[in-house]
């Protein structure tokens, strides 16, 4: 468990206000309420800025606290977003590995589910569900996944030339890749 610590402070000086003196005069009611000075009704000559320490105006309409305010905005830089990203061991040793390839067939595929049934790997017959990704360059399949499908033995798995990084930055272990041909119900 991380310990995560952080602070915040701002140096902050609070104005000295010259105390006003508050009179009594007896305001006239009107419809059974008093009426008294409101800072809208006060002159301008009375109002005081507690930022800027000037006459004219308070804090609440204060062009240079505005515009601070409005510099702090647009200075403030955005986090970049976290991706995963797949690192090489040792990129001139070789070439980039093909992870599949779909040939142009001047025909636009059209799937009104992200599931599709699979219906044959490697010409063998299977009956198997599969979530359609189009943004991932390759596919994982788990262990159990692949021995029930692929004999290991006859298998042509390669060990894997790059070592995969999640988005949380911990490796992905893989046992390595292969190459193979998947037929789906709805596809030719």
């Amino acid at each position: 468990m991380h310990n995560i610590t952080a602070s915040f402070s701002e140096p902050f000086k609070k104005a000295f206000v010259p105390p006003q003196k508050i009179e009594k005069d007896k305001a006239k009611p009107i419809n059974g309420t008093s009426v008294r000075n409101s800072p809208a009704e006060k002159p301008v000559k009375d109002l005081f800025c507690v930022y800027c320490k000037r006459t004219g105006h308070v804090r609440d309409d204060c062009f240079r606290l505005k515009r601070k305010e409005q510099g702090q905005r647009t200075a403030t830089p955005s986090t970049p977003a976290t991706v995963a990203a797949a690192k090489e061991d040792d990129p001139s040793a070789s070439p980039p590995q093909v992870v599949g390839a779909v040939s142009n067939l001047d025909r636009t595929l059209e799937i009104s589910d992200t599931h599709l049934k699979v219906v044959a790997i490697n010409g063998r017959p299977c009956n198997l569900i599969a979530l359609l990704d189009t943004g991932s360059p390759c596919s994982f399949v788990h262990t159990t996944v692949f021995e029930r499908i692929f004999d290991r033995s006859s298998s042509s798995l390669v060990k894997a030339n790059r070592s995969l990084v999640a988005i949380n930055g911990l490796p992905i272990k893989t046992m390595g890749t292969v190459a193979s041909s998947i037929q789906f119900e709805s596809l030719p």
